[in-house]
């Protein structure tokens, strides 16, 4: 029984030429990219603005940490 990470018995002559292989490889990208639920205009901006928005957020709670961290460590450890 073959081993399932191995790879499948292949010629050296099929993997050097662009044979059937890559045809169904197209055909099945193909395939793939109409099954994709792609969103609507409004789909999208309400998630690039919801990205932003808790981007903004995350970035300003670590500014925030490090300024008062950075004061205590000045003030209690460095200024002593």
């Amino acid at each position: 029984m073959p081993d399932a990470l191995s790879p499948s018995p292949q010629t050296d002559a099929s993997l050097d030429s662009e044979g059937p292989w890559l045809k169904k490889f197209f055909v099945g990208v193909g395939q793939a990219w109409q099954k994709v639920s792609w969103p609507t205009k409004r789909q999208l901006f309400v998630q690039v603005l919801i990205t932003i928005a808790v981007t903004t957020f995350a970035t300003t709670l670590i500014w925030g940490f490090d300024t008062v961290f950075r004061f205590l460590i000045q003030t209690f450890v460095v200024g002593s």
